[in-house]
């Protein structure tokens, strides 16, 4: 037997649906919001180095992100290496003008990658490897016209080859950070290109 009467029956069934509707949207709205947080993380995160990467940046990794590090790890710590060196041998004014802005465009270049794949819990090489340690013996035996003449070359040879690293990071590599850092340093690179050939010519 019921309690109450059916007028009563009736209001607590509104009621009870009412309730029921606040609960559902409410558990909507948790879920949405929970979407959101997860599915659409994109605060930019300022630091001395750039204004790049993301927390969910983390899980956006392939093999060739990280191949794209280590060459370019080393490829910008060899330039600091040959641009000191062709401080000391080279004999055109222009050329060691050149070694001057390698040194610090790819010192400031190196250290934005450091902390870039730190951030992405990137293994960071901190040598130039057994290629380019070649190439800087190679280059320190010489002097003069001769030092002059081969650094050039080589700095043509290995732009030309950043470039197309750095346009295949973008095509290949799946990290947004490291593609946002990409994009970013190849007009320098391209400029890097043209005044080494320039000064080859």
């Amino acid at each position: 037997m019921s309690y109450f009467t059916k007028p009563v029956r009736t209001q607590r069934l509104m009621t009870l649906g009412f309730f029921s509707a606040i609960i559902a949207v409410s558990s909507a709205t948790i879920n949405s919001t929970r979407i959101l947080a997860f599915g659409s993380l994109n605060p930019q995160v300022t630091t001395q180095a750039d204004e790049y990467t993301t927390q969910s940046d983390l899980y956006a990794l392939n093999s060739f992100d990280k191949q794209f590090v280590t060459a370019a790890a080393q490829g910008n710590l060899t330039e600091v290496e040959l641009g000191k060196l062709a401080l000391k041998q080279a004999s055109q004014t222009e050329v060691k003008q050149f070694a001057e802005r390698m040194i610090q465009d790819h010192t400031q270049a190196y250290n934005q990658l450091k902390l870039l794949a730190g951030q992405q819990n990137i293994a960071f090489p901190t040598a130039i490897g057994k290629q380019n340690q070649e190439t800087l013996t190679k280059l320190s035996k010489l002097s003069g016209s001769t030092f002059d003449q081969t650094y050039m070359n080589t700095m043509v040879e290995a732009h030309t080859k950043t470039l197309s690293l750095f346009e295949q990071e973008g095509q290949q590599g799946s990290n947004p950070a490291l593609k946002a850092w990409a994009a970013k340093i190849i007009p320098t690179v391209k400029e890097h290109l043209q005044i080494a050939r320039s000064i080859v010519s």
